[in-house]
């Protein structure tokens, strides 16, 4: 829950910018939440500073496509960046060259963009989050490298993304993360992805973690991985929930 969030720094900053909020409201429950609350906020923030007067402006597009083409790219942004850092050499470098493109057939993709309009407003996306202060930029070698300056939000992302991808394919998801369940770098993406699936899908996968926890008996780092999910507030079916609630309670009754 909160506690954990805010052992985070700048998370613990923002809750406390939300608890000063007028009127007050209540804070988000759970990071899925406030990781949304934070990035909308400093993506409100930014555009004003950016735009005094009229729409903010992204290429061509304006005002609220504007905003959902940002928004949208930034998650995609983190879901290659996390691939280029942590996805054991099968995605792209973390290079301006390669992620800028990758970005650019997104957009393509998604929004129906023609070829030189998407390329241009890939790039746009990259500066726009730059100068938000949510990307960092590092010059090595003749290159730029592309880094979130906090990696929550780059979990955050990818996640958002691979929920977007896999949201009704629970197979093709699991193909994805099941060989990153042991990893860290991938402990904080997994509980986040399951989190904003439907039901069915997050109760598919969490039983498919029970089933890989079974392999794992030493560390049971699965079950971890179904706990977390439960905290992130997935909607999981009663059955498998109790069966994580179980074994977590096995294991303070039987463990040193």
């Amino acid at each position: 829950g909160l506690r954990e969030v805010a052992r985070n720094p700048l998370l613990l900053t923002f809750l406390a910018v939300l608890s000063g909020d007028e009127p007050q409201r209540n804070l988000p429950p759970r990071r899925k939440e406030l990781y949304r609350e934070y990035v909308e906020r400093l993506f409100t923030v930014w555009e004003t500073r950016r735009q005094r007067e009229g729409e903010l402006s992204l290429g061509r597009l304006r005002g609220e496509e504007a905003r959902r083409v940002a928004l949208w790219g930034l998650y995609r942004t983190a879901w290659h960046l996390h691939r280029a850092y942590y996805g054991d050499d099968e995605g792209p470098r973390a290079v301006r060259g390669e992620i800028e493109p990758l970005l650019a057939r997104d957009l393509t993709q998604r929004w129906e963009f023609g070829a030189l309009q998407a390329e241009a407003l890939a790039a746009e996306v990259l500066r726009f989050w730059e100068g938000a202060g949510l990307l960092d930029v590092y010059r090595l070698a003749g290159q730029e490298w592309l880094a979130f300056r906090h990696l929550t939000f780059q979990e955050y992302g990818a996640a958002r993304v691979l929920a977007e991808m896999y949201g009704d394919e629970a197979d093709k998801l699991w193909q994805c993360l099941s060989p990153h369940l042991l990893r860290p770098q991938w402990a904080g993406v997994i509980p986040l992805t399951l989190a904003h699936l439907p039901g069915a899908q997050a109760t598919a996968l969490v039983e498919r973690l029970l089933k890989a926890n079974k392999r794992d008996r030493d560390f049971q780092r699965p079950l971890f991985l179904a706990a977390a999910t439960l905290a992130e507030g997935a909607e999981v079916a009663d059955a498998p929930h109790q069966q994580v609630v179980d074994a977590l309670l096995n294991m303070a009754k039987t463990r040193d």
